[in-house]
């Protein structure tokens, strides 16, 4: 070894990338979901919470890496979608709406700045630089396409009762790019995912109840470490829903019932009658 430490090192590249990192918070949310522990949690709110206070410029706008204490460049599309997607598998991990709220704004942001009124999200920004044209790829290779990660971000806004507009826009994704899906179906792994979120009808689980009480956390134990693909859910803390049930739509009018934690479970604007027990809850989600 000490031989070793005199040859010349080679490069490290040592910078911190928005979309990269983002995939990671989203990793460990859900790990942290899965394994009911709370260092992956956080794990994913530290580094969320990096992204937010050093990849932003003066205006709040997202830049694409940082590098020793400087950060450069206007975030892409991927930045952008895949930091909305980090948010809200944020959210399904802690249930603070603070980071449903910053899902939201990244969303919107995405709107503003690569909106593509013809077809797909471009990869650059209406203030990036000025190029020749402007790519909208949707092609996944070692991560997701910024228009995969923005069908599945606005899919999921959508489930929660937010705007038609966001599933409007994943839908335009998806017919853009369906030439494409049988020649080359393995090249839109992530879009293909959100395409079966779109068709299945997902649903949508809101569970009201106290922390800490046991049929609570039986109920949030169901929908946070098995394995139900197409949901969205929400966790109403009793006295501390109020900022949720103001952002969320989904979130009003699912109180408490009978002094007991109470699951709501909705799919394609039909709700089915509450339940209170795990087996109840199950049912409705098999």
């Amino acid at each position: 070894m000490a031989v070793r430490t005199k040859r010349i090192r080679p490069l490290l590249d040592n910078k911190v990338l928005n979309s990269w990192n983002a995939l990671m918070i989203s990793a460990f949310a859900r790990a942290a979901r899965v394994f009911n522990d709370s260092s992956f949690e956080k794990i994913a709110e530290r580094a969320a919470a990096f992204i937010f206070k050093n990849l932003k410029d003066e205006s709040g706008r997202l830049l694409r890496r940082w590098c020793e204490g400087e950060a450069r460049y206007p975030a892409y599309l991927c930045d952008y979608a895949q930091m909305a997607m980090a948010c809200l598998d944020l959210y399904e991990t802690t249930y603070d709406p603070v980071w449903f709220r910053k899902g939201c704004e990244l969303s919107n942001e995405i709107k503003r700045l690569f909106r593509n009124e013809k077809g797909p999200f471009y990869d650059t920004g209406t203030d990036g630089e000025v190029l020749l044209t402007r790519n909208a790829e949707g092609y996944d290779g070692v991560e997701p396409s910024g228009n995969s990660s923005v069908a599945n971000a606005f899919l999921r806004l959508n489930s929660y009762g937010l705007e038609s507009e966001f599933f409007e826009d994943a839908q335009r994704i998806f017919r853009c790019f369906s030439p494409m899906f049988n020649q080359a179906g393995g090249n839109f792994c992530s879009m293909l995912s959100g395409l079966h979120f779109s068709l299945s009808g997902p649903k949508e689980v809101v569970i009201s109840g106290r922390r800490g009480d046991a049929e609570t956390e039986a109920l949030l134990s169901v929908v946070r470490r098995e394995f139900h693909p197409n949901i969205v859910t929400v966790f109403l803390e009793e006295g501390k829903s109020k900022l949720s049930e103001e952002i969320i739509p989904l979130a009003s009018g699912r109180p408490i019932l009978n002094g007991r934690a109470t699951a709501y479970v909705c799919q394609n604007q039909a709700c089915r009658l509450p339940v209170h027990t795990v087996e109840e809850l199950l049912e409705l989600l098999d």
